[in-house]
């Protein structure tokens, strides 16, 4: 046998003590060279390795060391052993280390809520204080005040609004990132949920002239149950940037009937644009908190780069995921699918496809 220094100084013997005299197996506390000899040793035999058997072995001094155990066995062409390579790993230093590990896996995750809850307390607070003023200033603009005054209180207003609109997105992600968004699950009725998303974005697309379209699978049926609070925010989101980063043309918001199953069905939504794309350089980060396909889109569009990361989150929740197709100048198509149960028939519903 010839073992390194290491080990050497574990046990506390002498190299001239060990290398040739004595057998791994007859380091070993007696209990240990039975299961050595009854199962380390065949199993080694029988694969060619064995990894981290917990075993003790006996000190020079006669106390023991709780150690791992790794064996690897190399044989020749014809199958026979020619050497076995022993790896040997203190247990104490290894639970310490797992301990260690485990230690700042706790501290992180409670980092991670500490920095989750502030940011909820912080953005709910200046939330309140950001509409308060912005109330203000909308009585303020119904007093009947200069034109230069009405002027400035307008632009106040559309300050307002976008620092709600970025509170409410760090509202939003805070829970997402704390897993305390859950899915609900009500009747709601898919062709009211995609009219409505569509309306809230139709003062913004007329006021750039674009065409806002809505299509709907005629297949597909109307009352469904599931989250409509969740999945209309996920299609504001997307269709809001499709919106936003498109100058000419048009956005479409589509749903369509993928199949049939007795758990439910599979619906694809979609979000078509004629806008600015994204290179392909960029679509694998648009997805990640506070990130843009560049720089030059938050100055020149603003935004906070929440959006599509709580929308990821919130169809990861429903078992799926947002796909995107692309590319820079030649708009964008962001789909998901999600499978929802069919809601049983109420008077006067007419869910015949």
């Amino acid at each position: 046998m010839a073992a390194n220094s290491t080990l050497l100084s574990w046990l506390g013997y002498d190299r001239a003590e060990i290398v040739g005299k004595r057998r791994f197996s007859e380091l070993m506390t007696v209990a240990g060279r039975i299961f050595y000899e009854t199962h380390f040793a065949p199993l080694l035999r029988m694969q060619g390795f064995v990894h981290e058997i917990a075993l003790d072995l006996v000190r020079k001094d006669a106390s023991s060391l709780s150690v791992f155990v790794s064996a690897n066995e190399r044989r020749t062409s014809d199958g026979r052993s020619e050497a076995i390579r022993i790896a040997v790993f203190q247990a104490v230093d290894r639970r310490k280390y797992e301990r260690e590990l485990l230690l700042g896996r706790r501290m992180a995750e409670q980092a991670m809520r500490a920095k989750s809850e502030f940011l909820a307390v912080f953005a709910h607070e200046v939330r309140n204080s950001v509409a308060a003023v912005g109330m203000a200033a909308e009585l303020l603009q119904h007093s009947g005040l200069q034109p230069d005054a009405d002027r400035y209180l307008g632009m106040l207003r559309r300050g307002l609004d976008k620092a709600l609109a970025l509170l409410q997105s760090m509202l939003d992600f805070s829970k997402v990132e704390a897993g305390k968004v859950t899915l609900e699950r009500r009747r709601f009725d898919l062709r009211d949920l995609l009219l409505g998303t569509a309306q809230t974005l139709e003062p913004v697309a007329l006021r750039k002239q674009l065409t806002l379209n809505v299509e709907i699978d005629p297949n597909a049926p109307t009352h469904l149950v599931g989250d409509p609070i969740k999945l209309g925010q996920v299609l504001t989101n997307l269709a809001g940037n499709a919106v936003k980063f498109t100058e000419r043309g048009g956005v479409t918001l589509a749903v369509e009937l993928i199949s049939r199953a007795p758990h439910g069905v599979v619906l694809k939504f979609r979000v078509t644009d004629t806008g600015i794309g994204i290179s392909p350089d960029r679509i694998t980060r648009i997805f990640d908190e506070y990130s843009q396909a560049g720089p030059e889109i938050a100055e020149r569009y603003g935004g906070t780069g929440l959006g599509l990361a709580i929308s990821r989150r919130i169809i990861e929740l429903h078992g799926s995921t947002i796909c995107v197709e692309s590319a820079a100048e030649q708009g964008s198509t962001f789909h998901f699918d999600v499978t929802l149960p069919v809601a049983e028939p109420a008077t006067g519903d007419d869910d015949s496809p």
